[in-house]
């Protein structure tokens, strides 16, 4: 995303173990970038920026769903209305437990925003909701709310569930630990 928004990286590290004993520290990896203040789009970024972990992990629920698992991405689509069906073989127990294991591994740890992303992200919010608002507005008197309403509806719906289902998946891992700290004690 800072490539995209024309920002400077000035380092970036994808991979790091937080520090035990700093409870602010929870960032995974990061990117450093530096920008110039006076930019309009480059300030849009830096909510963007900020949020590209969400993204980032939303895709990849998508890919490994659609890829792993593809009668269960066939139920997503068929449920939700959008998109087009994967032709689904028979799909190996193997594939379903890497499946399960991947979603675990991104619902736990992929969705939690660092301090530096929020910081990040209400650094270009303002100026994000003034370019949609205006967006919406041209589009509004150019195709008409029909147009809009549709566009929307076509890809919120998996934005929701995806986001609905790794809550979900938080709150069973949650619950495991929680029966497993019960067990020890």
């Amino acid at each position: 995303m800072a490539l995209l928004f024309h920002h400077q990286l000035t380092g970036v590290r994808l991979l790091r173990r937080p520090d035990p004993n700093d409870p602010t520290d929870n960032a995974l990896g990061y990117v450093a970038h530096r920008w110039n203040e006076r930019s309009w789009y480059q300030t849009i970024g830096n909510f963007w920026i900020g949020v590209a972990p969400i993204i980032g992990c939303l895709g990849s629920l998508v890919a490994i769903i659609r890829f792993l698992t593809p009668s269960w991405y066939n139920t997503l689509i068929s449920t939700l209305g959008t998109g087009n069906l994967v032709i689904a073989n028979h799909t190996p127990w193997w594939q379903y437990l890497l499946a399960i294991l991947l979603i675990i591994q991104l619902s736990v740890g992929g969705f939690d925003l660092s301090l530096a992303d929020w910081q990040n992200s209400k650094a270009g919010l303002i100026a994000t909701v003034i370019t949609i608002g205006a967006a919406l507005a041209l589009s509004n008197w150019l195709w008409g709310p029909v147009a809009i309403q549709t566009w929307l509806n076509s890809w919120i719906p998996l934005v929701n569930w995806l986001l609905c289902f790794a809550s979900l998946i938080n709150g069973l891992v949650l619950l495991l630990f929680y029966c497993c700290y019960l067990f020890k004690n």
